[in-house]
């Protein structure tokens, strides 16, 4: 048995010499010309800005690949958990627990020191720009001293000089000593992770297991500087306390600056083979942790896309519940996933259930943070200068330009793809901003102008008020300007441009406003999300190897919320210790509060409030939350309401909780919300419905409820036209104590949903329904080929050589179906036969839809079409009889909804359960079409029905019901089904009653008696096949004993002649050899006449022997009809249960020819056209000659390095296809 590039092989034959194997699977790749998409992705911290900008260094780091960091530790893949990774994680997990018993010696030997050693008088970055109004709670709070916030992320450089505490600071205020620390540790039997200073009480890699969390400049590679950029800017974001500028001449100060830190890694580098761990099971036990020495604030910037609190593994589960019972609060990011599709489109008003929300942050118990972009930042300016006159605008730059140079520039049309940009070079390009915020959409743009040598992009925003949107990475500085600023500079391309690192406060236009990429709301449970915003857009804070950069995400809202809570656990523990809370009490009066004092962001533009499933409660607020007298919440105790399913007028009761006892008159006003809907497909914008009157309420005592009555019936008819699967009714509930200036004191969100949203449709419709009109992900086609479905991936990865090509590019045939195989004639008998087959057969199977038929173009190309009978019904027809040709269904799902319990059963004409089958646990809906997240379907193998009932045995022939069942993951969801009809048939087609072949034209008739009782055919042809020998035969050597004296490389190659819709066949007298040495004589005593039908059933027989029963014809030249061996077909005893009756357009008459039916609905070609030597396309089901050349020189490498010779190769046939 030999390994060969993966693949096990059983030959019949003799094997070859190790060093011949390894250049034969080199060859075997060129040989086969197919591809296949694998099915692997990846998760990402949230980080979206993709440059990195290192002040002290001038170095800009690319962050990209930083997508895939964290969940490419493996938190699931994307494909639903099956046996195998089930097994992994079990693995991981005992792997897990070890932890707590090795001891890990290698600790940093060299050790920061904790406190300040300059004294700085410069400003600080809050003390100038505070959007969020920190600087008085943290006055409150002694800037965090006393607390210990644990920051789980990518990695650390621990030598940042911002990483200190202050220098006067009295220790004794201190939560943790190194002694008391340590006596902690023995007492929880942690003995890992390593003290650094009073600052960095703890450190630990929980991948690598190991005290080092990042290696200092000189050691990292690039990747490994993502990851340490990654975290060390979180964790400057939450308690850095710089005592050094920044390039914009500030000190950077986080939330919490004397805050004590426990910094845990749960990423190793990207790419590092040597990962064994899953990183849910990693970070669970960073939280455990974390919990059990003692944080009180925990900050993760990490997660799994659009993830379900089924898909979370029970160890952070546990993790989670053992933070919420310690009063430990768990702050997460939402993700920047924008909606359902991502990059690719608006999802559509038909699915509502369009939101992103990822995992850890999904779970009510984790305050979940969103990104918004704050009202005033700190701006470089650029300097405009034209005849001497100068004047200065504001610029948002992923990274600086020269600061010495002066810079010319040039307006570049976007849209205009034939524009040259020769012109380009060394100047600054100016673009109008593109109407999508797509990042697929705008990183074209960017590659090209790089690539034209540009100094640097300028992009010109198109409204004169709109979101910011994330940056993508290029190694050019890329800015964002104003419309007023840029269309003046438009005016006059002759000036130039200077940037002199000069920076100021500014109004930021796109200011109080929501960044679109940030992942929406809700959960897969239905649950309100995200639970509250904070500034996450171009964040300056601290980079590794001491240095100082802006980057943008809810990764950096996430810390900024973390820190602001660890200051409020120190102000109300002390406000509010007459109330004797505990812990757990504490933390959920802190989130309440925290969200009741947020402010409700609203959109100028679309004169509506930002929806709660895009922004939660609204935009933290700091100070209004340490001064709050009274906070919001539901009946359920939460400062959200989720209403769930809702008629056109309903009712909720609002409790207003009184903190200080006293009597207090507020005012309150409803905002009513939905969603607007442009073109089908929901705009991902806010629709105000109405805004109440201004009404008064008196709190007295504890509490006061406040019932809501909401009527939305006067739009009832007009949105569900709109959205016909229903739709949000959400919104605010707003408070003022000013009844003259309406000022927003606090608020609380509310979501109900008209319509049932637990049971929205799950499951994509399939594609028979959709290949008209199109689905999300596919589009229809045009309408002369309008039900054309080819399929694109293949069987066998280790058979194609293009397969890491496809592997790479955009995921295809993202739709619903059912799958099965095609497979080449002689190839499915070597199947059938238990023919063992490797690589080196020149005829593969691959995937097809179920009731597509190929037709073949002009070209040669072959083309699949979907096919239907007279009732619109597509034929969807298998025959399990082992030749792999139409044997089996393969399920193909594009989820719109996270589902759970996904199973498949059959049902017999009776409704009796014949075969069922489980799947996965859980799968993610298939919001992306990214390579690096989801693709547009999965294809669930576990599912394939090979024809046979539970016994294992084949079921009779007839008409089944292949039931796809699933459901969805939200509160209270009922089962769902998709249905197909599909029927199973191993009857053989009738052959033809004879033919007419002349051998001067090469032009076969082939004539068929009317059959009644037998499925359609779907083709007939004429069979040819030879073989060709490259090479010489390799010997054994003494070293290689499983090597013979009889091996040699043969290629069996088969060339199929096609009939027309006449019956017609057209048989050259020469055909080319593979490897382009010659012709090949077509010997016609070796052509098989063979009939396929519509479920893949094969019949043969020998055309000699065929033409044995031609009546009498003296005008046909005849071949010599003496006795030969007939080909035997297989017996076929069954008959079709259900009776078939097709459409007139489809029935069978004298040329039973499958063309018939294909052109129902299909494009017809005319025969006229076809050429003679019909074989079977290079791009599907047989491979190119050039491949096989190049595979052939390989061999021949393998002989001439050394390798024995045979005088004379021996020919023999030989059928190899790895399985």
């Amino acid at each position: 048995m030999i390994k060969n590039g993966g693949c096990v092989v059983k030959n019949n034959h003799k094997r070859y010499k190790m060093l011949g194997v390894s250049l034969v699977a080199v060859s075997a790749l060129l040989i086969n010309g197919n591809n296949v998409v694998a099915d692997e992705t990846t998760d990402m911290p949230y980080i979206e800005k993709n440059s990195i900008k290192d002040d002290s260094s001038n170095q800009t780091v690319t962050i990209d690949t930083l997508d895939t960091s964290l969940a490419k530790e493996n938190i699931i893949t994307d494909k639903a958990v099956d046996e195998e990774v089930i097994q992994e994680m079990e693995e991981v997990s005992q792997n897990s627990e070890k932890v707590t018993t090795e001891k890990k010696t290698e600790n940093y030997t060299k050790l920061p020191p904790a406190y300040k050693n300059i004294e700085n008088t410069s400003a600080t970055l809050l003390s100038v720009n505070d959007p969020s109004k920190v600087t008085h709670l943290q006055h409150l709070a002694n800037k965090g001293l006393g607390n210990v916030i644990a920051v789980i992320d990518s990695g650390f450089d621990i030598e940042h000089s911002a990483f200190k505490l202050d220098k006067d600071i009295d220790k004794n205020k201190l939560y943790y000593s190194e002694a008391t620390f340590r006596k902690l540790k023995q007492d929880k039997e942690i003995d890992y992770g390593q003290w650094i200073n009073d600052k960095i009480i703890f450190v630990y890699d929980y991948i690598n297991d190991t005290n080092i969390v990042g290696r200092t400049a000189l050691e990292m590679t690039e990747d490994e500087s993502i990851l340490i950029n990654h975290g060390t800017h979180v964790t400057g974001i939450v308690s850095a306390n710089s005592q050094t500028t920044a390039e914009n001449n500030l000190l950077v100060t986080g939330i919490a600056p004397n805050a004590q830190l426990m910094l845990m890694r749960v990423s190793t580098a990207i790419g590092d083979s040597k990962k064994t761990k899953d990183s849910s099971e990693v970070y669970a036990k960073a939280i455990k942790d974390a919990v059990s020495l003692g944080a009180k604030t925990i900050t993760m910037s990490f997660g799994k896309t659009a993830d379900s609190w089924i898909g979370l593994s029970p160890k952070v589960m546990e993790a989670i519940q053992l933070a919420k019972e310690n009063g430990v609060a768990l702050i997460a990011g939402v993700g920047n996933d924008g909606a359902f599709g991502m990059d690719y489109s608006n999802p559509l008003a038909s699915n509502p259930d369009f939101g992103m929300i990822s995992s850890p942050a999904i779970s009510e118990d984790i305050l979940t943070v969103t990104n918004y972009d704050s009202e005033k930042s700190i701006s470089q300016m650029v300097t405009v200068e034209k005849a001497g006159q100068k004047q200065e605008f504001p610029i948002i730059l992923s990274k600086s330009f020269d600061a010495n140079q002066v810079y010319g520039f040039a307006f570049v049309d976007v849209p205009d793809d034939k524009q040259e940009f020769d012109n380009l070079a060394g100047k600054i390009a100016l673009v109008q901003r593109p109407n999508s915020i797509r990042l697929d959409d705008l990183k074209p743009i960017l590659e090209k102008l790089e690539g034209a040598n540009a100094s640097g992009v300028i992009i010109v925003n198109n409204q004169e008020y709109q979101s910011n949107i994330l940056i993508p990475y290029t190694k050019i500085p890329v800015g964002f300007m104003g419309k007023i600023d840029g269309e003046n500079l438009l005016k006059d391309t002759s000036a130039t441009l200077s940037f002199n690192h000069i920076f100021k406060l500014v109004t930021n236009n796109g200011g109080l406003r929501m960044v679109p990429q940030s992942s929406w709301g809700l959960n897969a449970e239905g649950h309100i999300k995200p639970d509250i915003a904070a500034p996450g857009f171009e964040i300056l804070s601290t980079l590794s190897d001491n240095s100082f950069g802006n980057l943008s995400g809810s990764s950096m809202s996430t810390p900024h919320v973390a820190g602001i809570v660890s200051l409020l656990q120190s102000h109300f523990a002390n406000k509010y210790a007459h109330l004797n809370l505990s812990p757990a009490e504490l933390t959920v009066l802190i989130k309440n509060v925290l969200m009741s004092s947020a402010t409700a962001l609203y959109s100028p533009e679309d004169k509506a409030y930002y929806s709660p499933r895009q922004q939660g409660a609204g935009a933290v607020n700091a100070e209004k939350a340490a001064n709050a007298n009274y906070y919001l919440t539901g009946e359920d105790g939460h400062a959200k309401i989720n209403l769930k399913n809702v008629d056109d007028k309903f009712t909720f009761t609002v409790r207003i909780h009184n903190l200080d006892g006293k009597n207090h008159n507020l005012y309150y006003q409803t905002n009513l919300l939905t969603d607007q809907v442009i073109n089908g497909k929901f705009a991902l914008k806010p629709r105000s419905l109405y805004n109440s009157e201004w009404k008064a309420v008196t709190l007295v005592g504890d509490y006061t409820d406040l019932e809501i009555t909401i009527d939305s019936s006067q739009f009832s008819q007009e949105l569900t036209n709109q959205m016909k699967n229903g739709y949000f009714l959400d919104g605010f509930v707003r408070f003022s104590n000013n009844q003259n200036s309406k000022e927003e004191i606090m608020s609380i969100p509310f979501l109900g949903f008209k319509g049932d949203f637990a049971n929205l449709p799950a499951l994509e419709k399939s594609i028979y329904e959709s290949i008209q009109s199109g689905s999300f992900y596919h589009k229809a086609n045009n309408p002369e080929n309008k039900f054309q479905l080819n399929y694109t991936d293949y069987l066998d990865e280790y058979n194609l050589s293009e397969y890491q090509t496809i592997k790479n590019k955009e995921s295809k045939n993202n739709y619903t179906a059912l799958l099965t195989e095609a497979t080449p004639w002689f190839l499915s008998q070597d199947f059938k036969n238990g023919v063992e087959l490797s690589s080196f057969a020149q005829e593969i199977n691959k995937y097809i839809v179920l009731g597509t038929f190929a037709k073949q173009n002009d070209d040669k190309d072959e083309s699949y079409n979907l096919v239907f009978d007279k009732n619109e019904k597509p034929y969807l027809v298998i025959s399990p009889n082992g030749d792999q040709n139409r044997d089996k269904i393969i399920p193909q799902a594009t989820f719109l909804r996270n589902v759970k319990d996904v199973k498949a059963i059959v049902l017999d004409a009776k409704g009796k359960v014949v075969w069922e089958q489980v799947a996965g646990t859980h799968y993610r809906k298939n919001y992306s079409l990214s390579k690096k997240e989801t693709e547009g379907k999965y294809r669930i193998e576990q599912l394939v029905w090979e024809g046979k009932d539970n016994q294992n045995e084949t079921v009779e022939d007839g008409l089944y019901t292949y039931r796809l069942l699933y459901t969805p993951v939200a509160d209270d969801a009922l089962e769902q089904h998709m249905d197909f009809s599909v029927i199973v048939s191993n009857k053989l087609p009738e052959l033809p009653s004879f033919g007419n072949y002349n051998v001067d034209s090469g032009q076969l008739i082939l004539e068929y008696k009317p059959s009644v009782d037998s499925l359609p055919i779907y083709r007939s042809f004429v069979a040819f096949a030879y073989e060709e020998g490259i090479g010489e035969a390799i010997e054994a050597t003494d070293t290689d004993t499983r090597v013979s004296d009889e091996d040699e490389l043969i290629f069996k190659i088969s060339k199929y002649f096609y009939a027309d819709e006449n019956g017609m066949v057209i048989i050259p007298k020469e055909i080319p050899s593979e490897d382009g040495s010659g012709m090949i004589t077509v010997d016609v005593n070796k052509l098989i006449v063979v009939v396929e039908d519509i479920a893949g059933n094969f019949n043969s027989i020998k055309l000699s022997e065929l033409l044995k029963h031609n009546p009498s014809d003296s005008n046909a030249k005849r071949i010599d009809q003496s006795p030969k061996q007939e080909l035997k077909p297989s017996e076929q005893d069954n008959q079709l249960s259900p009776t078939y009756k097709e459409d007139k357009k489809q029935s069978i008459s004298s040329k039973p020819i499958f063309s018939n039916v294909l052109d129902y609905r299909t494009r017809e070609t005319s025969a006229s056209k076809y050429k003679r030597d019909r074989v079977l396309p290079q791009t599907a089901d047989s491979k190119g000659s050039v491949q096989m050349t190049l595979g052939a020189l390989f061999i021949a490498m393998g002989q001439w390095m050394g390798l024995k010779k045979k005088k004379k190769p021996r020919l023999k046939r030989v059928n190899l296809k790895c399985q």
